[in-house]
């Protein structure tokens, strides 16, 4: 049933509604009235017969009576009428109330706005640009040399220019670790492998311990995750990770200890 038809179905409910009420209101001011009161004819008393003489007859009519009809005891027409009226009033405000739910509903229905789930169309994950992969190669192999605190900044180094140097811009407000792990989760990258390896660079880049060599073990565990995946979303899109071990330009993956 279409909105305009329920609508007509309410208001037809509440005319019938309102009809029906009318007449009870009819029949109850109908019957309001009552029967007619029977009156009796006042009845005169005669005092007994006396002798005249000497004296003066006085008549006396007695109180006027009314005759109540025997059904007519406990009818009270006022209280009767009453709570019909309360019940007529109940039956109208529930209509009411009826017609401003139909016609707020049917409101809400136009003004809200309809939420469709859809796919977007034509969207593909982009192929893993080949200097990504030559950035996590030539991270692998910063992490093989110098000092564990100068491997790790200088593998962070590499992936971070790659991203640049694929053409994948960096936001104003973004750090190194915001803006690599936004590059790097376009693809399937395990993000645990990559949260780690951001870690390791924080603390390498801005800590004053030292750094040891188990530093530098998680480090390389950590990109070598990452870099397998990257070479396998390489493959999925069909652009397998050639020989892309080319170091990116300005990446000197044998830093002097110190130098961040």
């Amino acid at each position: 049933m279409s909105r305009r038809g329920a609508t007509g179905v309410a208001v037809g409910v509440l005319g019938a509604w309102v009809g029906a009420a009318l007449v009870m209101v009819a029949l109850v001011i109908a019957a309001s009235t009552g029967p007619a009161d029977l009156l009796s004819r006042p009845r005169a008393s005669l005092a007994p017969a006396v002798p005249t003489t000497g004296l003066t007859l006085t008549l006396t009519a007695l109180p006027q009576e009314s005759v109540t009809p025997e059904g007519a005891k406990g009818w009270d027409p006022d209280g009767l009428l009453a709570v019909l009226v309360q019940v007529v009033v109940v039956l109208v405000v529930i209509g009411i109330l009826l017609l401003f739910a139909l016609a707020l509903r049917d409101l809400l229905r136009r003004v809200a706005p309809t939420l469709t789930s859809q796919a977007e169309p034509g969207f593909r994950t982009p192929a893993v640009p080949p200097t990504i992969l030559a950035g996590a190669d030539s991270g692998l192999d910063a992490l093989g040399q110098g000092s564990p605190r100068n491997a790790v900044v200088a593998a962070w180094v590499a992936l971070e220019q790659s991203a640049a140097g694929a053409g994948l811009p960096r936001h104003v407000a973004e750090t190194s670790t915001e803006y690599v792990g936004r590059v790097l989760a376009v693809w399937d990258v395990d993000a645990r492998s990559l949260d780690d390896l951001a870690a390791l660079f924080r603390e390498a880049r801005f800590s004053t311990h030292p750094l040891t060599e188990p530093h530098r073990e998680r480090a390389i565990a950590a990109l070598t995750t990452i870099r397998s995946d990257l070479g396998r979303a390489a493959t999925d899109v069909g652009r397998a990770p050639t020989d892309a071990r080319a170091t990116p330009a300005g990446v000197d993956s044998a830093r002097p200890e110190g130098a961040l």
